[in-house]
């Protein structure tokens, strides 16, 4: 949120946190492809049969079998709890170049910027799920900005973190939607049961048909402002909630 402000110490900081996480990605990954079908078979009535149960079953087998790979995972989470206590501390020798609003503001319009022409890409008609991802990566920092930034003017600031949050969440779902409709589409002949795939593959096309929609609606009014627009009503704000203070 921050990273112009101290640049040599994020990229020290961003490796280390990166390459502790690579080593849970894919029993994480297998996870979040049962959770994202549990979300689009979730009926309101428990006692109802569930709907694709071949798949779901397929799913768990492949999930147990990831974490069977990557053998006990304990002593991996140890050092990564380790490596997080330990940066807890150093945050209290962190210094940055600039202070104040000048601290926030060029990271703040650089991926308010890169938000905007991620979501530009894509409204084209052949995006790629990729693209969407990218911008759900741009709107998560916009909604960590928000937060920070949260208390210039309450009613406002907080109204837009809640909807950058709910922008973030709606392409969060559609990732898992298309890493799910891509193992259903490359990997089809691992599932025996070939007729719910197909089946279930309409299901997401529809899913995400809805939620892109919805994500449009809300990203247009979210990135409506051009960026140096934007920073300056917020600079405005900073200065009059600092003179309050």
């Amino acid at each position: 949120l921050v990273r112009p402000a101290f640049e040599k110490l994020y990229q020290r900081e961003n490796a280390n946190f990166r390459d502790a996480g690579q080593e849970l990605s894919a029993a994480r990954d297998a996870q979040s492809l049962i959770e994202a079908f549990d979300r689009l078979t979730l009926k309101p009535d428990d006692t109802a049969e569930p709907l694709f149960p071949g798949i779901r079953t397929h799913l768990v087998e492949r999930r147990q079998k990831i974490a069977g790979e990557q053998g006990d995972l304990s002593e991996t989470l140890a050092v990564l709890t380790q490596k997080i206590e330990q940066a807890i501390q150093r945050t209290e020798t962190w210094k940055l170049k600039e202070k104040g609003f000048e601290a926030i503001v060029r990271g703040f319009e650089k991926t308010y910027d890169r938000g905007q022409r991620a979501m530009e890409k894509t409204a084209r008609k052949k995006a790629h799920f990729d693209d969407f991802h990218e911008w759900r990566k741009r709107v998560k920092y916009h909604w960590y900005h928000c937060r920070l930034l949260q208390n210039l003017w309450k009613p406002l600031m907080k109204a837009r973190r809640d909807e950058a949050k709910h922008l973030a969440e709606l392409l969060g779902d559609d990732h898992d939607y298309s890493l799910l409709h891509l193992l259903l589409t490359e990997n089809a002949d691992e599932f025996p049961c070939k007729s719910e795939v197909a089946e279930f593959r309409k299901v997401i096309a529809r899913t995400q048909k809805s939620i892109r929609r919805e994500a449009f609606s809300v990203g247009q009014r979210l990135y409506a402002d051009k960026p140096k627009h934007l920073c300056r009503r917020l600079d405005s704000w900073w200065a009059i909630w600092r003179d309050a203070a």
